[in-house]
């Protein structure tokens, strides 16, 4: 669908890209290039899957990887095998493969958050006021080079809390990739939109793409989208790509809901 041309502004700079992850929800796509040039990442949320910071650990070499995310942990992943388990005994509705999936992915956590990675289980707010709360700057504070960083944010709509807690941040301003997945965009399109705008002072947008499991707005424009963003000083980007998907890229997020079409004027 052709989107009107005040989102233009969405249209990505033409740059090489590479998935990163799965081919479904929760991989993205990057700069393999700017991916090498990295030695830390910040992801903030985790939920069901790590394949993202799996990858940048096996593919591009990034060995300092902290996942901030206090709504999961090991025993999250055990109690979802236990269930699964159950119910094919009992029931017999799930089948063996999958339960077999499940059975490696707690295998998999826990062997990845014990040793190349680190789950802090804290959820990342913009007024910390419990204990299992962290503030922006402290999430930082322990990643000795920002400009070698990677960030990460899928937090199920949190991001819009964290707007200018994330604008102010030099670190998070210095971060060569940003991906990001962006919840609400019809109801909250001005907080939205003024994010992007902003970013467009340090960061060239390079990649975008609309979650196939969730709506689109009158105007065309998914309610959910995953966004990355590259630092200027990389490379110089000036073409944009007019229309998305890419394939090879980007993979649809839900069975039977292919991705939507997006076309820039």
């Amino acid at each position: 669908m052709e989107l009107p041309e005040y989102l233009n502004v969405l249209s990505p700079f033409k740059t090489d890209l590479e998935r990163v992850g799965v081919h479904r929800d929760g991989g993205y796509a990057a700069n393999p290039r700017a991916l090498r040039e990295a030695k830390y990442c910040v992801s903030i949320g985790l939920g069901m899957d790590w394949s993202f910071e799996r990858d940048l650990h096996s593919r591009y070499g990034i060995s300092e990887i902290v996942v901030f995310d206090g709504t999961v942990s090991l025993s999250t992943y055990l109690k979802r095998a236990a269930g699964v388990f159950w119910q094919m005994v009992l029931f017999r509705e799930k089948p063996r493969a999958f339960a077999f999936a499940i059975v490696r992915q707690v295998f998999g956590y826990f062997l990845f958050f014990h040793g190349t990675a680190k789950h802090q289980k804290k959820m990342v707010v913009s007024k910390p006021l419990k204990k299992n709360e962290v503030d922006i700057a402290e999430i930082f504070k322990n990643v000795s080079d920002s400009n070698a960083m990677i960030t990460k944010i899928d937090i199920e709509g949190g991001e819009y809390q964290l707007i200018e807690k994330l604008l102010s941040s030099s670190a998070f301003r210095n971060s060569i990739t940003i991906v990001m997945e962006w919840h609400d965009t019809h109801v909250k399109r001005d907080d939205f939109l003024r994010f992007v705008n902003e970013m467009s002072s340090t960061h060239f947008l390079i990649h975008i793409v609309g979650n196939s499991g969730a709506g689109i707005a009158d105007d065309g424009l998914p309610e959910v989208l995953e966004i990355t963003w590259q630092r200027k000083d990389l490379e110089s980007l000036s073409e944009r790509v007019k229309k998305l998907p890419i394939e090879g890229v980007d993979f649809a997020h839900a069975e039977n809901r292919p991705l939507y079409d997006l076309e820039f004027r």
